[in-house]
């Protein structure tokens, strides 16, 4: 009961602290927040570990000697889970004691500054870049016009007022895209505004700048009057006038219901212009006025090109002959987002013009290592869409990391392993699916991923991670200690416990790391097919619940020995190895008398062909290496109905139920 009750409030804890701000929070109250974090982990898996004991140890002798092993064999089981309980009590009195120490207090779980300083949005220099160093911006700013200016035609019959709302992922330039329309035709009308509402609007502070705007007037401590009355008084001004209103960086709907109140429709053709990363804000806001949806897409190959060697030679002929081929790998994974070019341009403008240099920083592009202050400014601008996200979402998120850059992820396949993880909370199969889904579709719909593979129903099949946003990902979960990668980069502390663990290139740096890591509390494995000389020895995991080798054709039977001894298995996936056989023990229950099994039933619901397979363990019908198995409650299979007899969604499927996705 202590450890379960303990887990709970460490959830609740770190729950609140990630929900508590749009921003960081203050560093202490991160550090406090890391270790509660560390240490609700080792709450789980001591849980999961006394959960194995108890199953394993249940009398299974008669007679007076048999309940006597029984009464010697519970003594040592108990003394060693008070063990257990007495040392968590200890970390949890110290983890108590240092956050009174050092008065992480809930007024600091706000951002903290320096007295006297105030942040500058770094959105602020591209609203501001003179117009002639913008690339691509023509053909963006003439449809833009030609929709709010052009429509006059036919809306000059009504004076119908306007809204056209840019959407787009981070770092397009949305924001000076508006900027750029809003100078060119701001003349056209009686008067003009341009308001920034952000993540965390100040209501007062936006509606006071919209009222000195439009009015011309500077009324001093305007941010003090009521917000009716606010409203009211730009209602009064705009009343008889036709105007121009930028609304940039609307992240809620219940922001934009807001302003929309000040909006009045007085038949003199005024226009509206919003800009959100969300597309359903942008719904809302083109359809409660009469209104359209801009989509704002990243730059062609070419004006990629001409945006980056202009930014660090002057022009692409300045560009050195010897650096082009470096520049075309650097420009791809920019991948047509105007900030990601000129953050790396600019980083790379303050580098030695040599092939060494520039491959370096190619190669740190979506590791999350970089600390150029561009760099920074960078994931601070994308930083704000994670922030943003609700606390349940934010995991899916950063779990995103164990794929490799410019991996396509598959839908399907991901959510199981959201499920897998525990990331998402349902009471039964159809359940989870949906509410996995939900959450893949909700980080689309943020402009976090980007769909692939979309269906003629508008299923998105599969998804990508630009590289600049596995960037951000990698940054935060190497400080959140989410996962650990090996890549083309070193880990780079391996004194931290690794929880979850993607080995995505087999690099010969990485033999020495990973024979020196500690695998005992990873409770994710995932290796990827260009590494798979660095599979260890399964004896070295301890708590792992996910299991993934899929695509991993150079794995075969001998890999998986060990196998009956991961106790808390959850998800195994196969699909694509050339392992035909499962060991003996596996696919048989912990409680039931099938035999000494160790790890919860497998079932193969799905084989190379599509076929379902009445295949008990032991070994797989030919072709069956191509199979995807699974764990868990809901499914029949070759062991009969309710061959799963253990508590709690622990599965793993082929894909959604019917008609899920």
């Amino acid at each position: 009961m202590f450890l379960r009750a303990e887990l709970e409030s460490m959830q609740a804890a770190l729950e609140r602290v990630s929900s508590s701000s749009a921003q960081p929070v203050d560093r202490q109250v991160r550090i406090w927040a890391g270790q509660v974090r560390e240490l609700s982990y080792d709450v789980e898996d001591s849980i999961d570990r006394f959960m194995v004991r108890v199953d394993l140890h249940r009398p299974g002798f008669s007679g007076f000697i048999g309940r006597c092993l029984s009464l010697l064999t519970t003594a040592r089981i108990r003394h060693r889970i008070a063990a257990d309980i007495r040392v968590i009590k200890g970390r949890v009195k110290e983890v108590a004691d240092r956050r009174d120490r050092y008065r992480v207090d809930d007024d600091v779980f706000a951002v903290r500054r320096p007295a006297g300083t105030t942040t500058v949005d770094p959105r602020l220099h591209g609203m501001y870049e003179d117009s002639t160093r913008l690339v691509a911006v023509g053909g963006p700013r003439a449809e833009l016009c030609r929709l709010l200016v052009e429509q006059e035609g036919a809306a000059a019959m009504d004076g119908q007022l306007k809204v056209v709302s840019i959407v787009g992922a981070g770092g397009l330039g949305k924001t000076t895209l508006a900027n750029v329309v809003y100078q060119q035709i701001r003349g056209q009308f009686d008067c003009d505004a341009f308001v920034t509402v952000s993540l965390k609007p100040d209501l007062r502070r936006v509606l006071g700048s919209l009222l000195r705007q439009v009015s011309k007037q500077s009324y001093s401590e305007v941010e003090a009057w009521d917000v009716v009355e606010l409203i009211d008084k730009i209602r009064q001004v705009l009343r008889d006038k036709r105007y121009l209103i930028i609304v940039d960086d609307i992240w809620d709907e219940s922001a934009w219901n807001w302003i929309k109140t000040v909006l009045v429709e007085n038949n003199c053709s005024s226009r509206v212009i919003t800009t959100t990363r969300i597309a359903a804000v942008a719904a809302s806001c083109s359809s409660s006025i009469d209104g359209n949806i801009y989509k704002l897409n990243p730059l062609g190959h070419d004006d990629s090109k001409k945006l980056f060697y202009e930014r660090i030679f002057g022009s692409e002929d300045g560009s050195h002959v010897e650096l082009r081929e470096i520049s075309e790998k650097i420009i791809r994974k920019c991948d047509g987002v105007p900030l990601a070019i000129i953050t790396i341009a600019s980083l790379l403008s303050h580098k030695p013009k040599n092939i060494h240099e520039w491959d370096t920083v190619n190669k740190s592009i979506g590791s999350g290592l970089e600390k150029f202050p561009n760099m920074e400014n960078m994931r601070q601008i994308f930083s704000i869409s994670y922030y943003d996200l609700p606390s349940h979402l934010k995991p899916c998120f950063l779990y995103l990391s164990v794929y490799p850059e410019d991996y396509t992820i598959l839908s399907h396949h991901l959510v199981r392993r959201w499920i897998a993880e525990g990331l998402v909370h349902g009471s039964n199969v159809d359940t989870l699916y949906k509410v996995g889904f939900g959450y893949f579709n909700d980080l689309i719909n943020r402009s976090l991923i980007q769909p692939q593979h979309v269906d003629s129903r508008g299923n998105v099949g599969a998804c990508r991670v630009h590289d600049m946003v596995l960037d951000l990902i990698t940054s935060l979960s190497i400080e959140e200690n989410f996962v650990t990668t090996l890549d083309s980069h070193q880990p780079s502390d391996l004194s931290k416990k690794i929880h979850r663990l993607s080995i995505q290139k087999n690099q010969e740096n990485h033999t020495m790391p990973l024979s020196m890591m500690s695998l005992s509390h990873v409770r994710s494995f995932i290796i990827f097919p260009s590494a798979t000389k660095l599979m260890p020895h399964l004896s070295r995991f301890q708590v792992l619940r996910v299991l993934d080798l899929e695509g991993c054709r150079d794995l075969e039977n001998h890999h998986i020995d060990g196998i009956g001894n991961l106790f808390h298995l959850r998800y195994l996936g196969l699909r694509d190895t050339n392992i035909t056989k499962i060991p003996k023990g596996v696919g048989t229950s912990r409680k039931g008398g099938n035999g000494p099994g160790r790890v919860s039933p497998l079932v193969p619901v799905q084989s190379r062909t599509g076929t379902n397979g009445g295949i008990g363990p032991g070994s797989l019908a030919p072709g069956a290496g191509r199979a995807t198995w699974a764990i868990g409650p809901g499914s029949s299979g070759p062991f009969g109905p309710g061959w799963w007899n253990e508590p709690g969604p622990m599965f793993l499927a082929p894909g959604p139920p019917t008609g899920t996705n």
